[in-house]
């Protein structure tokens, strides 16, 4: 019964861990969408009347996906704050009976559990998939974002707009580089590519302590 218990609650992770990814490549997607849009008015062969117009629609779409980012953080935030924690957590465990059961106190005894490492490894890979995958997700939404406000700045160099339009560039500008899009773990920290690498040194640390107290 209490494997069936773990089943169901592995099943209720790796399914919410599959929600976050989904919204986030839809948010990714979004910023996408608005950066073809700027490459269609970079694309004119010379300024349409309706360009205000596009770059205000625009604007209105950056502000819906900003608000988007900052709902899915107030769902998704404790979810992926508890996840990464679990699986940091997870990970130090196993690193910890992998030692204590594998590593020998004395050198020149056989190993007790020969099939400690692969096991460890297995549980390794199985626990970071998920964490991975919403990482480097949101990584991809905010290297989007920055795509979209290079190109913006990029239109004000290259295409030779009227003072208006301008004018309507530069806000649009403005609002890109206040309402970059940030990922928080339930406003802990924020969810990037560093994470990633907090979670290898938090692991390689604590390795590095077990270590000492196992052979010292």
């Amino acid at each position: 019964m209490f494997m069936v218990h773990i089943v169901i609650l592995d099943y209720a992770k790796l399914t919410s861990v599959f929600f976050m990814y989904d919204a986030v490549n839809l948010l990714r997607k979004r910023y996408e969408n608005i950066d073809k849009r700027l490459g269609g008015i970079n694309n004119y062969k010379v300024i349409r009347s309706g360009t205000i117009k596009e770059l205000q629609r625009i604007y209105v779409v950056y502000t819906d996906v900003d608000e988007a980012v900052h709902t899915f953080n107030k769902i998704f935030g404790w979810p992926m704050f508890l996840s990464l924690v679990e699986t940091t957590e997870m990970v130090l465990f196993f690193l910890a009976m992998w030692v204590e059961n594998a590593v020998p106190l004395v050198s020149d005894k056989p190993l007790p559990v020969q099939g400690l490492g692969v096991i460890f490894t297995s549980v390794v890979f199985l626990r970071l998939c998920g964490p991975i995958m919403i990482i480097f997700s949101c990584d991809a939404v905010l290297q989007g974002a920055n795509k979209v406000l290079r190109n913006c700045r990029l239109l004000q160099a290259t295409v030779p707009f009227l003072p208006r339009e301008m004018e309507e560039l530069k806000r649009l500008e403005n609002l890109m580089e206040n309402k970059m899009p940030k990922f928080t773990a339930a406003n802990f920290f924020q969810i990037n590519r560093s994470t990633l690498l907090a979670i290898i040194s938090t692991t390689t640390t604590y390795m590095i302590v077990i270590l000492q107290f196992n052979f010292y």
